[in-house]
């Protein structure tokens, strides 16, 4: 699903992260690199912008090219590009003209994709594209999961409110959590958060409390059909372990990060290595507005988080 992987650069040795875990996802997948890397345009200076220009990109592709050239990235089919502009129109042009499959990029460099995100220029690539774009961070496990000599099986949340839009990330989901695992069985994690107020989980108001129950059995049916979707139906293939997790929250965003990032018990058993995410879902067992918080957890989480739009359904 995964094959052709667009990697904008910004120059930082961190946004380099994003390199090593699209190898990773292209060796299990046997696909190829577009890396590119967006320069401002070279200002007017008379007779001598074309030379200006092009000692600019020469020493831009040189030290492109040196990044891409090291073990990581050996076997994998490597294309590096120069280009000059607005950094999100760039990458979204870019990622047409190579029909590519998806975006990864790091969120936190010493400059430019740190400055994006805090600005808005990671958000319009991650909520304009059409096509999946993973957002790293520079402090993540997923890093120390690749890195590590004796590699564990990697365990991706799913967040679901029972919409069809949101079970539009389960596919890409699969496939991410399968390329990231190999050759080990990945681990998807179905989600669901019940909003409610604290009032209701201190057992003060008995009728809402019946409520409460009911729908958790609710969500607990669905996500039971959702896991058995994975290992009879078309993923059934990617050979992956699943779990669910229902949790009552009034905040939807916090809850799904905290349970991402330390686990859903106190032991932190079940800390996820990414999340995954359509961009909203407005119908079904619980009506999330995923859009604002996918937005939340993109702005303030600190874990990679790969964002689905509906209109990729």
């Amino acid at each position: 699903m995964f094959q052709q992987i667009l990697v904008p650069l910004d120059g930082s040795e961190r946004a380099k992260n994003a390199l090593f875990v699209a190898a990773r996802i292209a060796q299990a997948t046997h696909g190829s690199l577009h890396v590119i890397k967006v320069i401002d345009p070279v200002p007017e200076l008379g007779w001598s912008k074309i030379a200006l220009e092009q000692e600019v990109m020469s020493k831009e592709l040189n030290s492109m090219q040196n990044a891409v050239r090291v073990p990581d990235l050996t076997g994998i089919p490597v294309a590096s590009e120069i280009l000059t502009g607005q950094p999100a129109e760039q990458i979204l042009a870019a990622a047409q003209r190579y029909q590519s499959d998806i975006i990864v990029l790091c969120s936190h460099g010493y400059t430019g994709i740190d400055r994006w995100v805090m600005g808005s220029v990671a958000q319009k690539v991650a909520f304009h594209s059409p096509i999946p774009v993973f957002v790293l961070h520079k402090n993540t496990f997923l890093y120390q999961l690749l890195r590590a000599q004796k590699s564990r099986p990697a365990r991706i949340m799913v967040p679901l409110d029972g919409s069809v839009l949101a079970e539009s990330s389960i596919k890409p989901a699969a496939h991410l959590c399968a390329a990231l695992s190999a050759p080990e069985s990945g681990i998807l994690q179905f989600t669901h958060i019940i909003q409610c107020p604290n009032n209701i989980e201190a057992g003060e108001d008995n009728s809402a409390t019946k409520a409460l129950e009911k729908e958790t059995a609710m969500a607990k049916a669905y996500l039971q059909e959702i896991e058995k979707r994975i290992h009879e139906g078309e993923l059934a293939s990617l050979h992956l372990r699943t779990a669910s997790t229902i949790a009552h929250e009034a905040d939807v965003a916090t809850m799904l990060e905290h349970i991402a990032r330390h686990g859903e018990h106190a032991n932190g058993e079940g800390v996820c290595d990414a999340i995954v995410m359509a961009t909203h879902g407005r119908s079904g067992i619980k009506r999330w507005l995923l859009g604002s918080v996918t937005e939340r957890i993109l702005s303030t989480a600190r874990i990679p988080l790969l964002i689905i739009r509906p209109e990729q359904v």
